[in-house]
């Protein structure tokens, strides 16, 4: 769907000071057994293919923009596989007064597996730990589902931009 999806992380993780914050679930991935045991070990993720969930405290989640990334814009361009300066100019139109548009999550429908939806987080937050990421990370997704498994309700985040299409 997008270009520089490779651009992106999907994560980051540290305790935002002292304070246990509440975690709400943003997603799941595949990685290799070797980025697991890393994951486990670090509470972070990173790219490879096991079976993972992948936590935000909630707070910070509700707080942050989320922008939907439509196949085509309202003025006609092209976004799925444009240039990452075009779907950043996309996003930034889509901001609010105040709002940056490297601190948006981008949310948009896999492409050729609608109506199945992806969440796509920007390398900036994950090394600034913009939301406090957890990550657990199973053999099997049979593992996995008996340890954590519900469905990503992206429709009921705050803050969302932009068109779901």
């Amino acid at each position: 769907m997008f270009c520089n999806a490779l651009n992106y992380a999907i994560l980051a993780s540290v305790l935002a000071g002292c304070v246990a914050a509440d975690r709400v679930l943003i997603g799941f991935r595949v990685v290799s057994a070797k980025e697991a045991a890393i994951i486990n070990d670090k509470s972070n993720i990173f790219r490879d293919s096991e079976y993972c969930y992948v936590k935000a405290d909630e707070n910070r989640l509700d707080s942050t923009p989320k922008t939907w990334i439509p196949k085509i814009s309202a003025s006609g361009t092209h976004l799925w596989g444009a240039s990452e300066s075009t779907i950043l100019n996309y996003v930034r139109a889509q901001m609010e007064s105040g709002e940056d548009e490297d601190n948006s999550l981008r949310l948009g429908l896999i492409e050729l597996n609608e109506p199945n939806e992806q969440l796509l987080i920007p390398t900036s937050m994950a090394n600034n730990d913009a939301l406090d990421f957890y990550a657990r990370c199973f053999a099997s997704q049979y593992e996995l589902s008996q340890h954590y498994w519900e469905v990503v309700n992206y429709d009921s985040w705050t803050k969302q931009r932009g068109r779901k299409e």
